[in-house]
């Protein structure tokens, strides 16, 4: 079992964003492949360099078809299927089994980061609008449900007066129709009279009567003096 790591590989995604990335992986020389192996290989290095390679052009090919968008969630995804096609091309390359792979970590280059930052603040940018809109409309809603009841309001009075004024008027007529207009002054006179008259009638070139008085006087009533303060 040989442990290799990568330290800095580029692989591009498919829509050619460039990316750096760490890369683990361990391959198994089969006991019964050593005499093969070493008669078609005699150094490491021919080995070691055949493994390399086909692995790089694993990972090269699995991240090949995911956007750069999508590689953060599927790396996983992604690393498993570069190994099972990694290990395919060594097994048959030279009978040498790729038994893991892992991408501990990875980055993007500086332009690809700036603009999945600004996409990012662009994308925080609309959802403050969107909130915004949101508000301004319920601000809106609320303002126009509160027109609308004090309309409703106004309209209520307005109803009630215009049934009151309905209404009088509905009994004037109907009293006009009872009495007759030419007796309607002296009805209401008769309604709303208390039976006093006023007690001084006069200006200032008058003499000052007690009107009280000349109405008892008028029906042969004496006129009780009224009492002093």
């Amino acid at each position: 079992m040989q442990e290799r790591v990568l330290d800095k590989v580029n692989i591009y995604s498919k829509d050619s964003q460039d990316f750096d990335a760490k890369i683990q992986y361990v391959f198994q020389i089969p006991e019964s492949s050593l005499i093969n192996i070493a008669k078609k290989l005699p150094t490491n290095d021919q080995i070691e360099t055949i493994v390399e390679n086909n692995v790089l052009q694993a990972l090269k090919g699995s991240f090949g078809k995911e956007e750069a968008t999508d590689i953060p969630s599927k790396r996983n995804e992604s690393v498993a299927a570069a190994r099972l096609d990694a290990d395919k091309r060594v097994q048959d390359a030279i009978g040498i089994a790729i038994a893991s792979m892992t991408m501990p970590n990875f980055e993007f280059n500086g332009a690809f980061k700036q603009s999945v930052a600004r996409a990012s603040q662009m994308k925080a940018d609309a959802e403050r609008a969107r909130q915004e809109v949101e508000k301004t409309k319920a601000e809106a809603d609320s303002t126009a449900a509160k027109a609308k009841g004090e309309a409703d309001a106004k309209r209520n009075i307005a109803d009630a007066e215009l049934y009151a004024l309905t209404k009088a008027a509905e009994g004037q007529r109907k009293l006009i129709e009872a009495v007759g207009r030419e007796n309607l002054t002296a009805y209401w006179f008769k309604e709303t009279w208390n039976g006093q008259l006023p007690h001084a009638v006069g200006g200032a070139n008058l003499a000052i009567t007690d009107m009280n008085s000349l109405a008892a006087a008028a029906q042969g009533k004496k006129q009780e003096p009224a009492p002093k303060p």
